[in-house]
């Protein structure tokens, strides 16, 4: 029985709607994706992953840009130091407007490749309309030195959860392979923006009890990169 009475636990968020990406190989300083927020949707997870030519950090995300923009909140980010050069950011949003429209990314300055998807969940903790609690764990860590594997961090989990991970390498990573119990679900690689190269993995894992786990990535290439996750409490 849990703590508030209930003879079952709740299960982990799941997916609502159809996630939604974007690619861009150019020069920019923004990013704009066309997303759905479906009528189920409690919860918008936007995740970045970008190469630049020196460090970049995202300075904004707003969901619905052309229409009344709603401020995403960084829950994570975690940016390589000056040379290395890759850099990873997780933002949030509850109960977001349900309509089609415009997430708007910001970075700091030029970025020559980025990766970034949005996710919409459902089944995620509220209370008042309000989230409460939702976000159990949330981590993030940086290795600056040339090698294969993410420094990675753990996740402690006193409900079921959905955990979000996003992973970027400063170089041509030919693959990711996801560790603890991550499922891939988008391997970018080989992003090239004309000044350089950064490959991105974004891996999820609906964990149905509490526990702990720590969440990585393997890459098939030496290489500086960053990773962060989040973990998102359910109410089912």
């Amino acid at each position: 029985m849990r703590d508030d009475g209930a003879l079952f636990p709740p299960g982990p968020p799941a997916r609502a709607g159809t996630d939604s990406e974007e690619t861009t190989i150019t020069n920019h300083t923004t990013i704009d994706i066309t997303h759905t927020v479906s009528a189920d949707a409690k919860y918008l997870v936007v995740r970045i992953g970008w190469g630049a030519s020196t460090t970049r950090t995202v300075t904004g995300v707003n969901w619905d840009q052309a229409g009344t923009p709603q401020a995403m909140q960084e829950r994570r980010d975690a940016s390589s130091a000056p040379g290395t050069t890759s850099g990873v950011s997780i933002y949030i949003l509850a109960l977001p407007t349900v309509k089609t429209g415009v997430i708007r990314i910001t970075f700091s300055g030029t970025c020559y490749a980025s990766y970034a998807r949005a996710t919409n969940l459902r089944d995620v903790a509220l209370a008042g309309g309000e989230i409460a609690g939702a976000i159990d764990a949330e981590a993030h860590s940086v290795s600056n030195s040339n090698r294969t594997t993410a420094a990675t961090a753990a996740l402690v989990m006193p409900e079921a959860a959905a955990v979000l991970a996003v992973a970027a390498w400063a170089s041509i990573a030919t693959s990711f392979t996801p560790d603890a119990g991550l499922t891939e679900i988008k391997d970018v690689q080989a992003i090239n923006g004309g000044d350089g190269t950064v490959t991105v993995f974004m891996g999820d894992r609906f964990q149905t009890e509490r526990g702990s786990f720590t969440p990585g990535v393997t890459a098939a290439h030496s290489a500086a990169g960053s990773l962060a996750a989040i973990a998102v409490r359910g109410n089912s």
